[in-house]
């Protein structure tokens, strides 16, 4: 069995399924014959969109939420959601349930949102979205989507060499790319989650 890919939508499918599982396209008039090399996915600011297949960004929001540490309950690839719930917060002990949705409004070009809420589970009565949390950890998972994105599409060799790596999540960075604060090394994001 090998993975080809669907020439309608580009989703990764077995070569012995009789239509592609995403589309509902028989194989015999959709499929390619070549097997599937492995795509990254990029980010392109000025349109604030992924550049990649929706099967691709999910898989992308999925390694940004395991990035974080937090426990993923359910990814669709089909829908484009993946659900996951973040640790202990300010608001509720049972943490942030959380949802993104990636959706894909033009060939190879994905938006993701997402929406947010406190768990209140146990003998908890009350959770609190203090100051926004809830979405706060939406946008923390997003703006980690758009950095792996951004680190994996720049090469480091045209940057010139590594110098450091990032104390938090340990990438490879250019003098360039690094910055120091408080004797430490920071990526961009990093360095954003420790001056805020």
């Amino acid at each position: 069995m090998a993975l080809v890919c669907c020439g309608e939508c580009g989703r990764e499918i077995s070569d012995k399924a009789p239509s592609c599982v995403g589309c509902g396209a028989p194989q015999s008039a959709v499929i390619q014959p070549q097997v599937v090399a492995h795509q990254r996915v990029a980010f392109d600011a000025a349109q604030g969109a992924f550049v990649g297949g929706l099967p691709q960004v999910v898989k992308l929001a999925m390694r940004a939420v395991q990035d974080l540490g937090w426990k993923i309950d359910q990814v669709n690839e089909s829908l484009g959601l993946v659900t996951f719930q973040t640790g202990i917060s300010w608001g509720s002990w049972s943490g942030v349930q959380c949802s993104l949705n990636v959706e894909e409004f033009s060939p190879r070009l994905c938006r993701v949102a997402g929406t947010g809420k406190q768990n209140l589970a146990g003998a908890q009565l009350l959770a609190l979205n203090l100051w926004g949390e809830a979405q706060g950890e939406v946008q923390k998972a997003i703006r980690r989507m758009q950095y792996i994105a951004t680190a994996e599409a720049r090469p480091l060799v045209e940057q010139g060499p590594a110098v450091a790596k990032c104390n938090v999540c340990a990438i490879p960075l250019t003098e360039f790319q690094a910055t120091v604060f408080k004797r430490k090394v920071y990526c961009q994001m990093h360095f954003d989650e420790a001056i805020s």
